[in-house]
Formats: structure tokens, sequence, C-alpha cells
């Protein structure tokens, strides 16, 4: 059994699901095939059986449920794709025809045919056992000899009791930390759930009170998680980035993420679709009053984070903090 050699812990909303698909495509690094595994902010006190998991109501069941439909739908198509031989789409890949990630898994699924059989195994271990430290470290095995990693961005808001448990168990495991701008942030983060039906973001009690739940407000809070992550881990092993990195300059970044990890920094490993952000939503202007709450909420961060990374994109996020606020006093 091997552990992860690396974490991704966010930010949410932040370009995880983006350092998700690029990592995937270089040789040397392993990810599972389900992005966000949520191991270390689960309960695992609370025993978990295949039909608790069918039917239960826990968010962790309704994330699970969410998971096996999205890798079932995979499963059919990349079967459908195989047997035709690469000529016919079903489902998600009829959908996602320009996607470009996911046509590269087909076409390597094509080139190695045994790559299908190895992620079914490895979905039926995530599916259908029940989750305990040896499960855990036993589904990042088929990436045995490469890097291996877990991207979940709910890592980033767990608690002390919670980090010092994944710093017993993956003492050497390096931390990837990307943070965006709290405003933008939380108004993405807002979208993805109006566009899921959870949200109404045209109903300003709805939106204002979303801003002030706690889990929001944690998820926004990055000195909370770098004070916390670099309690147990010494600097050297947490790399921060700044999601404008990845829209001004992704080759950039992903060659200093490939340094970090250690695998071979070369131009020739970051695939085409690099430069194309992934799970950004329809553009949405965000409402006035909802940018006001976010600004006077988070204008206290906003200052502490440009102290320590002044300079950096940080000093951008102020002043649009400070512009929004700023615009109250116009007519």
């Amino acid at each position: 059994m091997i552990p992860p050699h690396f974490l991704g812990i966010g930010a949410q909303k932040a370009g995880t699901t983006w350092l998700y698909h690029v990592l995937r495509a270089h040789p040397d690094i392993w990810l599972p095939p389900v992005k966000e595994l949520h191991y270390f902010d689960q309960n695992l006190k609370v025993p978990k059986t295949f039909r608790q998991r069918l039917i239960g109501r826990q968010s962790d069941n309704r994330r699970w449920r969410r998971h096996l439909e999205l890798q079932s739908q995979r499963v059919v198509s990349a079967l459908v794709f195989l047997g035709s031989g690469g000529r016919v789409f079903w489902g998600r890949g009829q959908r996602e025809l320009d996607n470009d990630w996911w046509r590269a898994y087909l076409t390597q699924l094509r080139r190695y045919p045994a790559q299908f059989a190895a992620d079914l195994v490895w979905s039926f271990n995530y599916f259908c056992r029940r989750p305990t430290d040896a499960w855990y470290t036993r589904l990042f095995e088929p990436g045995r000899g490469k890097v291996t990693g877990d991207i979940t961005p709910a890592y980033a808001v767990l608690s002390e009791t919670h980090v010092a448990r994944v710093r017993a168990m993956l003492p050497h495991a390096k931390i990837i930390f990307i943070m965006r701008n709290p405003i933008e942030r939380t108004w993405s983060a807002a979208r993805m759930l109006w566009r899921n039906g959870t949200y109404d973001i045209d109903n300003e009690a709805h939106l204002m009170g979303y801003a002030r739940l706690e889990p929001v407000v944690l998820r926004s809070n990055y000195f909370r998680t770098l004070a916390i992550w670099e309690r147990y881990y010494p600097k050297t092993q947490i790399f921060l980035a700044f999601t404008e990195e990845l829209r001004d300059s992704p080759e950039d970044l992903l060659l200093k993420i490939y340094r970090f990890l250690g695998v071979e920094a070369s131009t020739r490993h970051i695939p085409s679709y690099a430069k194309r952000q992934v799970n950004t939503g329809a553009s949405r202007e965000i409402p006035k009053c909802f940018a006001r709450e976010l600004a006077r909420q988070y204008y206290s961060q906003l200052k502490a984070l440009n102290a320590r990374f002044g300079g950096s994109y940080t000093t951008e996020w102020l002043r649009s903090a400070e512009m929004i606020l700023n615009s109250e006093d116009r007519p």
C-alpha cells in the first residue's frame, strides 16, 4: 500500500478541476479516476453500508451517489467508444466532444485498453468497500512507481484535529493550495449552486444569507487554512499559487508545479487543454449588493493577505474590494 505523495487542498472554485485534468496528463503522475475523494473530511465513526450509501441523505452519501453516477456514465461511454473502434460516443462522451481532456482520455483507452479494466477494478474498490485508512492508501496502488495525489478542495477547511490526522498518516505529503479573490470565489460557488438548483441567486435574501454561511466564509478564509496547514507541514512542503496565474500563464504555473512534485518539468508534458479553464461556468455579473457584502466581509482579510503576499495578485484583490466599497458613496 502506498499513500498519496501530494494533496490538492483547494480552494474550492479556484482551479482544482483544471489542476486535476492537467496533472493526469503527465506520464509520471497518477491521479484517481474520481476527483475529490473526500476521505479526510468524512465522518469515519459512522459505519456506512452499501444500502446506506444508496439511500442515505447525509452529504457523504449524496456525494458518493454523484460520483457513482458520473463514473457509470464514463464506463458506459468508454465501452461504447472502445467497442465501436473509436467511432461512436454515448452519453457523457457525446456531450463532451469539445472537451479536450475527455477526448484525450478516450484516445488513451483506445491505445491502452487494459487501462479501462484497471479503472473498473479501482471503481469497484472505491464504491463497494468500506472507507478505512488501509482502503484509502490502497486506492493509490495503481499509481505505484509514479507520483500520486488526491485533489479535494474540501481539505482546505479541515479543522486542526483533522489536519493533525492527515499529518500523522501522510507526514511526507506535499500540499498544493491555490487561492482566488475571495469575492470572485464566493460568487463562482454561488453560481454553481444556482446551476444545481440549490440557491436562487436572483433572490437577494437567499444570496445574502448564503454569503454569511459559516462553511462559505471558511472556504475563503485563506489565513485560517494557511495557519493550520503550516502548523503541521513545513513551508517547503507547501506550494501556494493564485488562480490568476492559471489565467495569465498556465504553462509557467504548471512547470512550477511539476518541479515542486519532483517530476520532469518539460513543456512536452503540458496538454493542449492546459490553456483552457475548466468548470468556469456561464459568465454573469455579480449583483452589487452581494459584491458589497463580500467586500465588507473580507476587507480585513484582504489587507492581511496583501501584507503577506504584497506585490502579487492580492494587491488586485484589495483594490477591487476598495473600489466596490467606495462605490457605495457614489450616487
